[in-house]
């Protein structure tokens, strides 16, 4: 997928990495079928996998498998590698969407070590259900390498993915009719034409660097999140690209810790007109937007790169932080500092 892409570059570029990707898209989802698909994968795929990550395997180690857990589909990939699960010596279970704890065993998560959660009210429920500690995992990218502070914007308003569509619809038609002069930019995650993972992400992440302001809901009404409010990664995006963030912030646990510098979401009125008005003043505002731009990119340096959270794990498992690890660290901070230093003058 595009958004794990800069997920998989920041890894590589902080560790060694060896990528074992989905083998079987189709995947089917009635339990008998799925049952048979999976013992078709243990007996036709599962020794090449098996044998990929023994060629691998670093003598002198620490070796991690982190499994990336969308759904339970994830987990019988994982299975795969049952015949040599001790050779690893930790094993993370990240679960990065949803994965709902109700769905699994718990044999499933109990082999794990260490469970990761995107959404901090997930982390009670596997809490529930397994031994195995689980900690908040928030949503990160890599900052890094795509993030952006240029005050060339050409594009006024951005949407990507999910929005508030009765608050969204008038403004969209506001904002796009001929007789103003203004570009709202409705933009799908995934390209219409055929581009990989990485060529998706840096349309994506382009996009919203030349946007001045991107919009952003909290995702309770989603019906996969049940009612939880996690901060997703859009607002990790949005924020890198330097867009000023206009909607509504999620309420999940841990999340007001994420984003708690001034003006990281500014709330919409629930009014189209009212809405209207106030992203008007909004984007007459230079001096507003160059501010909240380079804010915003310092926060999400300092804050929501990918090697935060891998410290953040490494750490918790006892495991010293490798060279080229720090090396991000720092210039993460570095690349920061700057950035706050243009915000102050």
């Amino acid at each position: 997928m595009n958004i794990f892409w800069p997920i998989y570059a920041a890894m590589e570029s902080s560790f060694p990495t060896t990528i074992l990707g989905t083998v079987d898209p189709d995947f089917p989802k009635k339990r008998l079928s799925r049952k048979l698909a999976a013992l078709r994968l243990r007996t036709s795929v599962g020794p090449s996998c098996q044998q990929r990550v023994l060629e691998q395997l670093d003598p002198s180690g620490p070796n991690v498998l982190w499994v990336f857990a969308l759904g339970s589909r994830d987990l019988i990939y994982a299975n795969l590698l049952e015949p040599i699960w001790s050779k690893f010596d930790y094993t993370v279970l990240n679960v990065v969407d949803t994965l709902q704890p109700d769905n699994l065993k718990p044999d499933d998560v109990n082999k794990f070590d260490l469970v990761t959660c995107f959404c901090g009210d997930l982390t009670k429920d596997f809490d529930r259900i397994s031994d195995v500690p689980s900690i908040f995992f928030p949503a990160h990218s890599d900052i890094l390498n795509a993030h952006s502070a240029s005050s060339y914007r050409p594009l006024d308003l951005i949407v990507v993915g999910r929005r508030d569509r009765k608050l969204l619809a008038p403004i969209h038609k506001y904002f796009n009719a001929p007789e103003r002069e203004r570009v709202f930019i409705d933009l799908l995650t995934r390209t219409q034409m055929d581009h990989g993972a990485e060529d998706q992400f840096q349309i994506l992440s382009g996009t919203y660097a030349k946007s001045k302001a991107a919009f952003c809901f909290e995702p309770s009404n989603v019906g996969r999140f049940q009612g939880y409010s996690p901060l997703t990664s859009r607002w990790i995006h949005a924020w890198a690209a330097g867009c000023s963030v206009i909607g509504s912030r999620p309420t999940g646990t841990g999340v007001a810790q994420q984003m708690d510098w001034p003006e990281a979401t500014l709330e919409l009125p629930s009014d189209p007109d009212a809405a209207i008005e106030f992203i008007e003043r909004l984007l007459a505002d230079e001096a507003g937007l160059a501010k909240r731009r380079n804010r915003n990119v310092a926060e999400a340096l300092r804050r929501h790169d990918t090697r935060h959270r891998f410290r953040d794990v490494l750490s918790y498992l006892d495991i010293p932080i490798p060279p080229l690890l720090q090396q991000g660290l720092a210039e993460l901070e570095a690349r920061a500092d700057a950035l706050d230093d243009t915000t102050r003058h």
